[in-house]
């Protein structure tokens, strides 16, 4: 019941609460070859009164004290002398006091390394001067992977320095150089430093060997290295690195114009620019604020050169919106090839935030956004507990949870034991406003167990549930009502058979349940010491010594016998004559109603039940002789 699950409750300090993280843990990565030799995951809260600490590895309880290699220091867990094989994983906090248990957010313990290069020696590059060249880095294993990189030429630490003409790629760690010159030569090393774990390789060096040509030639540009596939996860950032080997021996495109002229005709040349219009926008999608369920929808147009393709983008927080994995609720209309439409269908709370288009040509981009409010039912209520635990009522109290945007009108408290269904509780007041956090339950069963849930609602709906509260046993009760179809008549030789419905359990209001039965015969009282004992199937039990047990008639009539049981017959040696049979339940909560038969002979029972009620759960039952009561 967390949340990974909240069971807190807040209240004035003075007169307790439940834990409050003031300090949660977070992602460690631990280097391996780290001079520390213990990890520290903080935990701390404030509660009244103070919580008790536990922690969880990957959903699984740490005994502490099991293992040498966990110890609490206050709520932190310190892990003395990591090993990557045992202690990483995700690790939570668990606080707890009487009010409840609050979960932590999961932290991840993992294990970082940088390996050494390779000690093989590298091969030089040999380039003509004016071609573009690239230097293969190649780093060792590694995690995690952010890393960066950075060139040494001919020795430690001269670095060398990034222009125009040389790159080196945050991705795979290779220089790139465009045009290669002959001051370019030496030898190169690629230095890789890992911050999450503050160490630093480099690799062997590398020699640079520009080649001159008598003429320099004219190379067009071009790629010169072609990356690998890259392979990533949906829903995830990626970035594609692209370094291009340009011609810089011309900054002009020219164009020598041919018509028909005559052979001594003047040749004219002249010079041509590359440009193109920046892309606008020029219609932006506009805020909305809507319901859950409903439909809303968003435009976007741009101006834009029209030599150039134009595509438009759509994102919500920053994550492009995926029309195929989504498209029960995105859908996207292109009107023309300046615009494009939104439509969003069936919105749900999710589906809130910051809208963003882009409108993208192969040579620029801008983007324009808006806000979607969505608003709905409310969320779940939080840290639900129970107290004032009386015979029929509870009081049950709780946090208010999220309203969406639209204030909570009421509460409603649902219950249920251990053999149902939850039901709508009966409270006091009837009807829970949305400004209360308390509420009384009422019209419950003695001595049950019942877990209790708290539902808000809103004037857009009602809210999923809140989790339930920790179990709590009413109080014990005498049972209120008396046992049914009592029956029995003559058995055997000088026994009389007395029979009734067994009680349900849910009714038996207490501990130590079972029925007392007394009876008085004709003219005396008889004192049975044994009896014989059926079930209600009729089934022979063996004989059982009964307790007997001082009884007070009323009208002041003789004292009879009292008998208890926790059968649902027995047999009686008995005298002939008329008896009158009570039989009523008992439980630590005080005895229960009558039930009330008489028995005339060895004939069958006619009931004559004095109860209150006929489903009792508990059966006493006295007899004595019609005549002595006519007397």
């Amino acid at each position: 019941m967390c949340f990974e699950s909240l069971t807190v409750f807040f209240s004035d300090e003075s007169s307790g609460f439940g834990p409050v993280f003031e300090e949660q843990p977070v992602d460690t990565i631990y280097p391996e070859e780290s001079p520390e030799d213990k990890i520290i995951m903080n935990c701390r809260t404030r509660a009244n009164p103070p919580a008790t600490y536990r922690w969880r590895l990957d959903n699984t309880e740490i005994v502490i004290g099991n293992d040498d290699h966990y110890s609490l220091m206050g709520g932190n867990l310190v892990i003395s002398f990591p090993d990557k094989s045992k202690h990483a994983g995700n690790y939570s906090c668990l606080a707890s006091n009487e009010y409840g248990t609050l979960v932590s957010q999961k932290a991840s313990v993992q294990f970082g390394y940088l390996d050494m290069f390779s000690s093989d020696e590298r091969q030089a590059v040999y380039v003509k001067e004016g071609q573009g060249a690239v230097l293969l880095c190649a780093p060792p294993p590694h995690f995690p992977e952010d890393l960066s990189f950075r060139w040494m030429l001919n020795e430690f630490p001269e670095f060398i320095l990034l222009d125009k003409r040389r790159f080196v790629s945050q991705t795979t760690g290779n220089l790139y150089i465009s045009t290669v010159r002959a001051s370019d030569s030496g030898n190169y090393s690629c230095f890789v430093s890992s911050p999450s774990i503050a160490k630093s390789v480099f690799s062997k060096f590398i020699p640079l060997v520009p080649i001159a040509e008598r003429s320099l030639r004219k190379y067009p540009a071009d790629i010169k290295v072609k990356s690998a596939d890259t392979y990533t996860l949906l829903g995830q950032n990626v970035t594609l690195e692209c370094f291009q080997c340009p011609n810089n021996h011309s900054e002009h495109l020219s164009s020598r114009i041919v018509t028909s002229q005559p052979s001594n005709h003047p040749e004219y040349l002249r010079n041509l620019s590359l440009s193109s219009d920046a892309t606008k926008i020029t219609l932006a999608p506009s805020n909305a604020d809507i319901s859950v369920g409903e439909s809303t929808r968003m435009e976007c147009a741009a101006s834009h050169d029209p030599s150039l393709d134009l595509t438009f983008i759509w994102s919500l927080d920053a994550r492009a919106i995926d029309f195929d994995q989504d498209r029960e609720h995105y859908e996207r209309k292109t009107a023309g090839t300046s615009s494009s439409e939104l439509l969003i269908s069936n919105t749900q709370l999710r589906h809130a935030g910051r809208y963003s288009c882009t409108a993208q040509t192969p040579v620029d981009n801008v983007t324009v956004s808006a806000e979607l409010v969505v608003r709905g039912p409310p969320g779940p209520p939080g840290g639900v507990r129970v107290d004032g635990v009386m015979t029929s009522s509870v009081r049950v109290t709780w946090s208010h949870g999220t309203d969406n945007l639209s204030p909570i009108s009421k509460y409603s408290v649902q219950y249920r034991d251990v053999r149902q269904e939850w039901r709508d509780a009966s409270t006091s007041p009837v009807n829970v406003e949305g400004n209360a956090e308390m509420s009384s339950v009422i019209n419950l069963t003695p001595w049950t167990e019942y877990e209790f849930r708290v539902i808000a609602t809103n004037t857009l709906g009602t809210g999923p549930p809140s989790d339930p509260s920790p179990t709590i046993t009413t109080r014990e009760a005498r049972p209120v009502v008396a046992p049914s179809e009592i029956g029995g008549g003559g058995g055997t030789s000088r026994e009389l058979t007395i029979t009734w419905t067994p009680v349900q359990p849910q009714y038996y209001y207490g501990s130590n349940f079972g029925y007392i039965i007394a009876f008085k015969p004709h003219k005396e009282w008889v004192i049975i010491e044994s009896m014989r004992i059926f079930c209600a199937t009729s089934a022979v039990q063996s004989w059982m010594l009964l307790i007997s047990i001082s009884f007070d008639w009323p009208e002041g009539q003789p004292n009879g016998v009292l008998y208890t049981t926790v059968k649902q017959s027995i047999d009686l040696p008995m005298k002939k004559g008329d008896y009158l049979v009570e039989v009523r339940a008992h439980s630590e909560g005080g005895d229960g109603a009558v039930a009330q038969v008489r028995i005339a002979g060895k004939t069958t029972f006619t009931l004559d039940v004095n109860e209150h009620n006929p489903t009792s759960t508990s059966n006493h039952m006295i007899m004595h002789n019609e005549d002595s009561k006519k007397k």
